[in-house]
């Protein structure tokens, strides 16, 4: 049987049996892994080891020790990989999702976030859509695939990791273990897109120290006295940020992107203890997205110079500067669109009946380890909506699954049949 037939035939497989990948994906959302307040990938990555070598797969199951900074984890921490080998060398494709899940607020759900409820056309609850379904889509294109026959040419191999929603680098951990490959596909709710590329994002905080006192003496402080109050220095540094905010997103452009996409964000803002006291502490949490072509060293060197000519001027801040820390860094990832994984994904939408669309993906994801840090070609792609990731009653439509896993059904043969 030809690919382009096998393909065919298993696609309509595979929507006769939606029930399944909608099981599939119910049963994975039924482990409660949270991370980063519980770090409880545990019990489903055992779960699913144990499933993928049922398909015959070599399974790598390791605890990963340490984040991409080196860093300790807690124990218990562990990623899966399984790999499907061929008789000869051939190509090598990875497909990347991650297990863990953002916490959970009870409060407005329609059906417990862990029930895996399928209901209304739908599977609830959340990893739903971040990124269980799309691990499920992605397993059951496999194992249709196996069941008539079709083995890799080369290598295979699903990546099933910990630590994506705290930046723990289960990914990266992957990677450097030798889990690497000529392209690669990232599992994130692209509502069934292609986007072969993202932005960059960097967490921003700042510390402004005031000096505490009763609130009664606040007509004491002056711009000459040895006093001052946190949250009102504090609140100069966030006038400045939000001006380049409004900069940024007037003047930044990507033809990939929506206009004022590009942005800074003061989005955490804590200070003081009562309000009978002149508080001493001030601190902002800022997210910073920025697009390709664009350096985090870039918009370091830019953020700090707008502070600094902030307090340029001011005796307190001479004598008591804002504490400027930088945290997480992701930097873009890029995959032209004339690589052979965009073309290839591209072909199997369109095979399916899907418009073969490439667009950026609006947020961050594991591709940065991928792509930005080893240099595998990749792309993203999976069912659901970003709007749906991380709220109140995540579902993702069985439809989406289906779709989803007929596209994994024509692309793999595909990338394994092309020289």
């Amino acid at each position: 049987m030809s690919d382009q037939n096998l393909s065919v035939t298993v696609a309509a497989e595979i929507k006769a049996r939606s029930g399944e990948v909608a099981n599939l994906a119910a049963d994975m959302v039924r482990f409660d892994s949270v991370s980063p307040k519980f770090r409880n990938e545990g019990p489903i990555q055992t779960w699913l080891a144990r499933y993928l070598a049922g398909l015959g797969a070599e399974v790598d199951v390791w605890d990963v020790a340490c984040d991409p900074q080196g860093e300790e984890l807690e124990s218990s921490r562990p990623n899966v990989v399984a790999t499907w080998r061929g008789n000869g060398p051939g190509k090598s494709l990875l497909i990347n999702g991650h297990v863990d899940v953002v916490p959970v607020d009870l409060d407005g759900w329609t059906h417990n976030p862990f029930e895996g409820a399928i209901d209304d056309g739908y599977v609830w609850g959340r990893g739903s859509v971040d990124t269980k379904g799309g691990i499920a889509a992605a397993i059951f294109a496999i194992e249709v695939l196996l069941e008539f026959g079709w083995r890799p040419s080369g290598t295979l191999a699903l990546h099933a990791v910990m630590g994506e929603e705290s930046g723990e680098g289960g990914t990266y951990a992957a990677i450097e273990r030798g889990h690497r490959a000529d392209a690669a596909i990232v599992l994130e709710p692209t509502e069934l897109a292609v986007k072969p590329l993202e932005g960059g994002f960097q967490l921003l905080t700042i510390e402004v120290n005031g000096t505490a006192g009763h609130a009664c003496d606040r007509w004491r402080l002056n711009s000459g006295s040895s006093r001052a109050s946190a949250v009102d220095k504090g609140l100069v540094v966030v006038s400045a940020l939000q001006s380049l905010d409004e900069r940024w997103r007037a003047t930044k452009s990507h033809k990939a992107f929506p206009a004022g996409w590009a942005n800074l964000g003061v989005n955490v803002i804590r200070s003081g203890s009562t309000f009978g006291s002149i508080p001493a502490d001030f601190l902002a949490e800022c997210a910073i997205w920025y697009l390709p072509g664009e350096t985090s060293e870039g918009i370091r060197e830019e953020v700090e110079g707008v502070i600094s000519e902030a307090c340029f001027g001011d005796p307190w801040f001479e004598d008591n500067p804002p504490k400027v820390n930088w945290g997480l860094d992701y930097p873009p990832a890029v995959t032209p669109v004339d690589q052979p994984i965009v073309q290839t994904f591209l072909t199997a939408l369109a095979a399916v009946g899907l418009e073969p669309s490439s667009t950026a993906f609006l947020a961050v994801s594991d591709l940065r380890w991928i792509t930005a840090h080893h240099g595998i070609p990749g792309v993203l792609f999976g069912p659901g909506s970003l709007a749906q990731a991380h709220a109140v009653d995540e579902r993702v439509a069985i439809e989406e699954l289906v779709h989803a896993a007929c596209a994994f059904a024509y692309a793999i043969p595909l990338w394994f049949s092309q020289v």
